[in-house]
């Protein structure tokens, strides 16, 4: 998906991720499990990453991480919080300065394999690159998958900023996607197929 860069010191940008993270850094200390600690410091760590970043339409970015996270807790049913961290923090090693070490020694060995499953080769040709991707998620991990299943998923009902062309390219796409997943997470299997079928049966 396309990523641009914002202002960080422009108001509303800025104001809405103060904000966000003000709330969550209050769920640090009010949590009352591990688990719900863990998974607070890796959305603050995700906004710190993410957060001059914005979506095609302008969109603080950090609201996808987020959302693939919960889709994988709502409707993929997952309750492993290495998975459900790995979901927020799909992206870092890709689009961010973030490596695999730094992800490693905050949250896990597990978290940091599911993250590099997830991340392309940046150095390839848009095309290729594409290509590539569906391939390497044939052979990813069943965790992996499942993730890869609720990116896709938000990424195909939030497509604002895309030319036709991309969009339609991009929903072909999906179809490939969701067969190199099969098997992986019924839920958002059957989620992303009937995203799929919808968008391909409108004007």
């Amino acid at each position: 998906m396309g990523i641009s860069v914002a202002d960080p010191g422009s108001a509303p940008f800025a104001q809405s991720l103060e904000l966000f993270a003000d709330a969550v850094s209050s769920s640090l200390v009010t949590a009352s499990s591990e688990p719900h600690r863990r998974y607070a410091a890796a959305v603050l760590y995700a906004i710190e990453k993410h957060r001059i970043q914005t979506r095609r339409d302008g969109t603080p970015y950090i609201a996808h991480p987020i959302r693939v996270a919960e889709s994988l807790r709502t409707i993929g049913g997952i309750t492993d919080e290495d998975v459900i961290i790995a979901g927020l923090l799909h992206d870092l090693i890709e689009d961010t300065e973030c490596d695999y070490d730094a992800i490693d020694s905050r949250f896990g060995r597990k978290v940091a394999d599911l993250v590099a499953e997830m991340t392309a080769d940046m150095r390839l040709p848009k095309p290729e690159r594409r290509h590539q991707q569906v391939l390497h998620i044939k052979s990813a991990s069943r965790a992996a998958k499942t993730i890869k299943l609720a990116d896709r998923y938000d990424n195909l009902t939030d497509m604002n900023g895309f030319s036709e062309k991309r969009r339609a390219e991009y929903i072909a796409s999906s179809r490939d996607v969701l067969e190199a997943c099969r098997g992986a997470n019924a839920a958002l299997e059957g989620r992303l197929a009937a995203a799929i079928e919808a968008l391909e049966r409108a004007p």
